[in-house]
């Protein structure tokens, strides 16, 4: 199902995030609002996004989008996984679920669903490791949990290849 609506608060533009976003050009701005918002995201932020098809998107060459991706994975807006063609934001998860879910909200189970398609893959165990507990994802004692990768706990992250790339500042052009 395809979401309706992305929230995006006024405060996006003027808070750190959008002040280090500003610094990085406008190529790495409009990079970080198509993740964010464009016709792939989903709620949790997590989702299949081939590089050619964000710069086909976009309007800009596919080393221009390469590049933005860096730019915003040296600040932790987004973190992309080139094996899986998988893109991750960050924060989606905050903006567009909220603080916490518990497992009786509806939105608890479509979570599980959208996560168990990237069970076993990088920027899974990465997501789970800042989520689970607050969206109650892992068992914590009450019995009421879910494991979006069918149980067990989630494996460490791997360190992706992309961030032993320069983590520059630099304005990105098209």
């Amino acid at each position: 199902a395809v979401r309706r609506y992305a929230a995006v608060t006024p405060q996006w533009w003027e808070d750190k995030t959008g002040r280090q976003l500003r610094k990085l050009g406008p190529v790495v701005g409009h990079l970080a609002m198509y993740l964010l918002t464009g016709p792939s995201a989903t709620m949790t932020g997590m989702y299949f996004m081939p590089i050619d098809k964000i710069a086909y998107g976009m309007g800009y060459t596919e080393d221009a989008v390469r590049e933005g991706l860096a730019a915003l994975a040296s600040i932790g807006y987004a973190e992309y996984d080139h094996d899986n063609e998988v893109v991750w934001v960050c924060d989606a998860a905050l903006s567009q679920i909220g603080e916490t879910v518990v497992p009786k909200d509806n939105r608890h189970g479509a979570i599980v669903k959208e996560l168990s398609k990237f069970a076993r893959m990088p920027l899974h165990a990465r997501w789970l490791e800042r989520y689970a507990k607050p969206y109650r994802l892992t068992d914590d004692g009450d019995g009421d949990a879910e494991h979006p990768s069918g149980g067990g706990t989630p494996t460490p992250p791997k360190p992706m290849q992309d961030q032993e790339q320069d983590q520059g500042q630099n304005k990105i052009t098209p």
